[in-house]
């Protein structure tokens, strides 16, 4: 058995009776080819037998695909969607290594939906399947919505050194819920770090110096509100 020209694969098989004309034979190679690789390789089995007249048919070739894909989703940061806005429209995006183009790509949303995007109404984990051929690849985001939740500037976050030039520690009160989720953002609204489930009367050091120089905005998220901190960053 060949492979794009190199030889991968010798093994005799012993037919105890002849073949008739037409007649077709399976036999199960003992060794493993190793198929891991990501592309298109191409196979080329040869048979040789005594006394054949006939060594036209003595080859047959076959192409086997490996590719690899990955899901990702518009706006995400550590799988987690922030968003002041419902409905809210979750956008996908699939991207592969080596998938041919002529195989087609399947949607389904874990609600039944079947486009690459979803439109969702509340805070929740929402779960995408792809299948493109018999590839299949399954992955999730959270989607955290404010929308009715009151939004303050808050005493419990204090940031020091502020300005900064751009690190600078946070410190949370001892009386937040145990766990918060935090996010930082710019005035333009993108978030540009987002920490999940952190514990309450500690410091986090934070880091901002690839960032340029303006306003940007600590949010903590507790269950009823959303608690602000204005930071500036100074070069």
């Amino acid at each position: 058995m060949e492979s794009e020209g190199t030889t991968v694969l010798t093994q005799e098989f012993t037919i105890e009776n002849a073949l008739e004309a037409d007649a077709t034979w399976t036999g199960t190679t003992t060794e493993i080819i190793d198929l891991s690789a990501v592309g298109v390789k191409e196979f080329t089995a040869s048979i040789t037998q005594a006394n054949d007249d006939n060594t036209t048919n003595n080859s047959i070739t076959a192409s086997y695909t490996h590719f690899e894909q990955t899901i990702s989703f518009e706006g995400a940061v550590n799988d987690t969607i922030h968003t002041e806005n419902l409905p809210y429209n979750i956008v996908s995006e699939v991207s592969s290594i080596s998938m041919p183009a002529n195989i087609l790509i399947s949607y389904l949303w874990n609600d039944g939906s079947v486009s690459s995007n979803l439109s969702v109404n509340a805070s929740g984990w929402y779960t995408l399947t792809v299948t493109a051929g018999d590839c299949e690849t399954t992955d999730s985001v959270y989607v955290n919505s404010t929308v009715g939740i009151n939004t303050i500037e808050t005493d419990d976050i204090s940031i020091y050194p502020n300005p900064t030039s751009g690190q600078f520690n946070l410190v949370l009160n001892s009386e937040l819920d145990s766990k918060v989720n935090i996010q930082v953002v710019n005035a333009l609204g993108q978030v540009i770090n987002t920490l999940k489930d952190v514990e309450a009367n500690q410091a986090i050091t934070m880091d901002l110096s690839n960032e340029a120089a303006g306003v940007y905005y600590v949010r903590l998220f507790t269950d009823n509100q959303v608690l602000v901190k204005k930071v500036n960053v100074q070069k």
